[in-house]
């Protein structure tokens, strides 16, 4: 069997796990995925291939509730990516939160702020839809609910996160299991 070639140079392709790897292919700008991203690379001439995310639901969905915990105002991209984490349009979203599918577009473009109590319902749908599938990140829902959100956003930059895997003990029929998932990490 023959080693794999750089469609490029002809060098010979290798992996390596990226220290801290932050790309618009994340979903959300701020996000830094740690020590868990492997990239495959030329070591001739250092293209890279192609880059594998492990757990990529759970991924998603570490980021949806990891945001969600985080005390700052959601931005358009923020909004869009946990409506999609969701697995909602703009129109079901926007049944689920009582507001027009037009609202929602709003939201995502930035050209309207959510409204705080709008913001709260959105963080909470999320957290309950989305943490069994984030067993790395640990939700207080009385915690989330009692949160006082931002009116507006002060800082227009992507809010920081850092996520890495981990391994999380799940008790399932008198059993215990360890499985992989990912956790949020001091940025």
């Amino acid at each position: 069997m023959s080693a794999a070639v750089c469609e490029q140079c002809g060098g010979e392709l290798a992996s390596r796990v990226v220290p801290d790897f932050e790309h618009a292919a994340i979903g959300l700008p701020g996000v830094v995925l740690r020590n868990a991203v492997e990239e495959i690379y030329c070591v001739r001439c250092g293209t890279v291939d192609s880059v594998h995310f492990p757990n990529i639901d759970g991924l998603t969905a570490a980021i949806a509730v990891a945001r969600v915990k985080q005390n700052t105002k959601l931005a358009g991209a923020d909004i869009r990516f946990l409506r999609k984490a969701l697995g909602h349009d703009q129109q079901e979203l926007a049944t689920l939160l009582g507001v027009r599918s037009e609202t929602v577009s709003r939201w995502e473009s930035n050209h309207q702020p959510i409204e705080p109590p709008t913001e709260k319902l959105l963080r909470a749908l999320v957290a309950v839809e989305l943490s069994e599938r984030a067993p790395g990140i640990e939700v207080d829902f009385k915690e989330l609910l009692e949160t006082t959100v931002p009116a507006v956003r002060k800082d227009p930059r992507p809010t920081p996160l850092v996520l890495e895997t981990t391994r999380v003990v799940r008790k399932e029929n008198h059993r215990r299991r360890s499985i992989a998932a990912w956790a949020a990490v001091p940025a």
